[in-house]
């Protein structure tokens, strides 16, 4: 019949954080997903019988455990895939460093750029190393230091080193303005106790058909979160999901008023910083990431459906691709020496632009290969990200994740 085919287009695939395993979403706490690709699935298992049969044939065939699955794949924006960095994390994006007013903070050029101030401490406060921050409150000679992101790649008590994120530098200042600083948006990490794995519910409404149909996976765990950001293109941003159960319903949404998705642009690693082992470098080719959780369940007699979906710990392993410069990297796995990698992707060249930030304290070198031509030459690395130990001018964690829109 004429227009009774569904299209992608005309598809809203929403998700919704549950408050518990077999609790779903309330039906207003739902948001759509922007997505290049979103494919909820559901597999029964199936048996046959193995009785031997004078007939020669397979008389009976039954439906055993049943389980989902959920592959997505979007570009990488601000304020769109919060659900599951905070899946894969598990916590919450929070408010992280801010200050009252203080008459104390002198601000000097460098560069480095710093902001000193002279009492307190920028570490109580709840800044970290990778951190965008943004000041307001400074006045006559040193506006511009308002309003723009500067990156933390240095810290103390008292001592902020920043960084722009384009060619900025600091506007000096001596003491006497009322300056407040915060940490733009919100962040989240993998915390050292109190971590919390969120079930989702996710819902696919197809309105185009004649009867429209309304699919709701429930139980939902995020298995992995990929990073993908190539020198040319928007970053790419990709997921997977374990769920548990599944419900044909409709032809009504299950999500009677779903948040819109973000709309805030998406970034692009030309555009970005790429910080690695204390320096910005622009040598880079290619650079991905896997946040990676070991998730799983076996069924059980007298039920069809897992008891729970189980996860283990997180990993982040990454890989990328870079000019030859020198033998640095190599020095480095041989020695099993540490660095920080620090990424920061914008969304447009404005200096307050929205962004998404990603900081791993600690990373090691765990693969190096070098190619061979008449021009260039590349080395390929792989990475993982370890987990920091001591909380201070760095998070206590593997990986920090900073969004700007929240």
């Amino acid at each position: 019949m004429s227009g009774s085919l569904g299209r992608g287009l005309n598809r809203r695939i929403s998700i919704g954080r549950q408050t518990a395993l077999k609790t779903r979403a309330a039906t207003n706490a739902g948001a759509i997903l922007r997505r290049i690709s979103a494919e909820p699935n559901f597999n029964i298992d199936n048996f046959t019988s193995p009785e031997l049969l004078l007939s020669q044939q397979v008389r009976e065939t039954r439906n055993g455990p049943g389980r989902g699955s959920f592959a997505y794949s979007s570009t990488l924006a601000p304020g769109a895939q919060t659900p599951f960095f905070e899946g894969i994390l598990r916590r919450q994006f929070a408010v992280s460093g801010s200050t009252t007013a203080n008459t104390g903070v002198t601000a000097a050029a460098g560069p480095p750029g710093t902001f000193t101030r002279a009492a307190g401490s920028w570490i109580t406060d709840g800044f970290r190393i990778g951190m965008v921050v943004r000041f307001s409150g400074f006045t006559t000679t040193a506006t511009a230091n308002n309003a723009r992101n500067y990156r933390i790649i240095g810290l103390t008590a008292t001592v902020m080193t920043v960084a722009g994120t384009g060619n900025e530098t600091v506007a000096s200042k001596a003491a006497g303005d009322s300056v407040t600083v915060v940490a733009v948006g919100k962040s989240t990490f993998i915390p050292a106790s109190g971590q919390v794995v969120p079930y989702y519910t996710i819902e696919d409404y197809q309105s185009d058909l004649a009867t429209p149909t309304v699919k709701v996976y429930e139980d939902g765990v995020v298995q992995t979160v990929g990073i993908n950001m190539p020198a040319t293109g928007m970053t790419q941003f990709s997921a997977q999901m374990l769920t548990r159960e599944k419900k044909d319903e409709g032809p009504s949404p299950y999500f009677t008023s779903p948040t819109a998705a973000s709309t805030v642009a998406s970034v692009a690693g030309n555009t970005g910083t790429v910080r690695l082992n204390g320096a910005d470098i622009a040598i880079i080719t290619s650079l991905n990431f896997q946040i990676q959780a070991q998730t799983g369940g076996d069924p059980v007699v007298g039920d069809n459906r897992l008891p729970d979906i189980f996860s283990g710990p997180v990993s982040v392993q990454g890989s990328g691709s870079m000019y030859l410069q020198s033998d640095a990297l190599v020095g480095m796995q041989a020695n099993e020496l540490e660095f920080e990698l620090a990424l920061y992707l914008k969304s447009d060249p404005s200096v307050n632009s929205h962004f998404m930030a990603f900081v791993m304290p600690r990373c090691r070198i765990t693969g190096l290969q070098q190619s061979d031509g008449p021009m260039q030459l590349m080395q390929s690395f792989r990475f993982q990200a370890l987990e920091q130990l001591t909380a201070g001018a760095y998070e206590a964690t593997t990986i920090l994740v900073q969004d700007s829109s929240l």
